[in-house]
């Protein structure tokens, strides 16, 4: 059983999929995606273990590979809550262990140095190249989707690896598509990459919620039809 939840910051969604943990009842697994770079992810996790603290959870560390991950069969009754999908897409869109993962830098002058440090890219030879089709930004271009999409797909494989090892799957997402912000380009592509993952997930899962300022709204149920409250 796979059941998605859905919210923008502070909305409650943790709170609201711990408690749906619970209700389902069995052994307790949660899988923690964040990296901790700062002071303030420390603040956050620290909030979180506080929230959890006396529900029975077993804590795992897991910022990338999930099917990769050796689930033990104690949880094969038991619930599985993966916490969340938007630093997990970080992780994997980023990594530096997987050969082009990494499509993009958050250095800003990254391209600058690049082509002031390569000579084919004089301004003659990106001509040239363009005239053969062959240009570098059409390559980054085919290359960076190319490689969003093998992020994707290796993270709905770990989702469905995830799901045949337990009884229940609840996966925690952000809403984080409504402020109207006009963002960078890398910001904007990892926008849509988690967009697209949120849609697939929801397709596949048994039952979303949506949690608006503490409210759990039902968007899907357990029949496969959406049903609005």
């Amino acid at each position: 059983m796979l059941h998605l939840v859905i919210g923008g910051s502070g909305s409650g969604k943790s709170a609201y999929a711990e408690k749906r943990c619970l209700e389902y009842g069995g052994p307790r697994l949660y899988l923690a995606t964040m990296k901790i770079w700062d002071e303030e992810d420390w603040k956050r996790v620290e909030k979180h273990r506080a929230m959890r603290a006396g529900k029975g959870f077993e804590t795992w560390e897991c910022p990338v590979d999930l099917e990769m991950l050796d689930v033990p069969e104690r949880f094969r009754n038991g619930t599985v809550l993966l916490e969340c999908m938007s630093n997990l897409l970080v992780n994997e869109l980023w990594r530096e262990d997987i050969p082009g993962a990494s499509g993009g830098s958050t250095d800003v002058n990254a391209e600058e140095k690049r082509f002031a440090s390569c000579p084919e890219t004089e301004p003659q030879a990106v001509e040239e190249k363009k005239k053969d089709g062959q240009a570098d930004g059409e390559n980054d271009i085919a290359g960076r989707a190319a490689r969003d999409q093998d992020t994707e797909k290796r993270i709905l494989r770990g989702i469905r690896h995830l799901a045949d090892c337990c009884g229940h799957l609840v996966i925690v997402t952000d809403e984080i598509f409504s402020d109207g912000i006009r963002y960078d380009k890398e910001t904007v592509r990892y926008l849509r990459i988690l967009a697209a993952l949120n849609r697939d997930i929801a397709e596949q899962a048994d039952t979303v919620t949506e949690v608006v300022f503490g409210i759990p709204v039902p968007v899907k149920g357990m029949n496969g039809r959406k049903e609005y409250v």
